[in-house]
């Protein structure tokens, strides 16, 4: 006698596009979730959610730029990173796609059945800036570190005026 079955089980609920699928293993394997600091204002650092997705294939970053609505943009770099033939004319550079702040965490929940618990779980700790090049760590350093210099003047001069 055949078994009864009450009802079909569905192999994509949620029904994930292949562009989503390819982005979730992209960001698995290639990418990265990260906090972006902005400096807005002479007083206030703000700090976003982000993603990105870095690789010198140029065509294997276009689901990822369908899912996250941004172009493909270039990272130049003084040193060889990519083979000359996939970043013309040198290949001293990098394609990423970047989405950042809600749009990113709107990312992430639609995608996060297709992440590795590893991913999410890095997602979920506090990061420094140690994954960005030395040149981009020591701007962002150097930029709090000017805020903070004019803040704490500022209290100085408030202290003197008022003092």
């Amino acid at each position: 006698m055949p078994s009864k079955r009450r009802g079909k089980r569905s192999r994509n609920p949620k029904q994930f596009t292949t562009d989503e699928a390819q982005t979730a293993s992209l960001l698995v394997g290639e990418g990265f979730g990260a906090c972006h600091t902005s400096v807005r204002r002479a007083d206030k650092i703000y700090r976003y959610p982000q993603l990105r997705i870095a690789m010198c294939d140029k065509e294997a970053l276009e689901p990822a730029s369908r899912v996250f609505a941004s172009p493909i943009k270039k990272h130049k770099e003084k040193r060889l990173i990519c083979p000359r033939h996939l970043y013309p004319p040198d290949g001293k550079g990098i394609y990423y796609v970047a989405k950042t702040g809600h749009p990113a965490q709107k990312i992430i929940g639609r995608l996060q059945p297709l992440l590795t618990k590893e991913f999410i779980r890095n997602g979920k700790k506090p990061k420094n800036d140690a994954h960005y090049p030395r040149n981009l760590r020591a701007g962002a350093r150097s930029t709090i570190r000017i805020v903070r210099r004019a803040a704490s003047m500022e209290r100085r001069v408030s202290l003197l005026s008022f003092g």
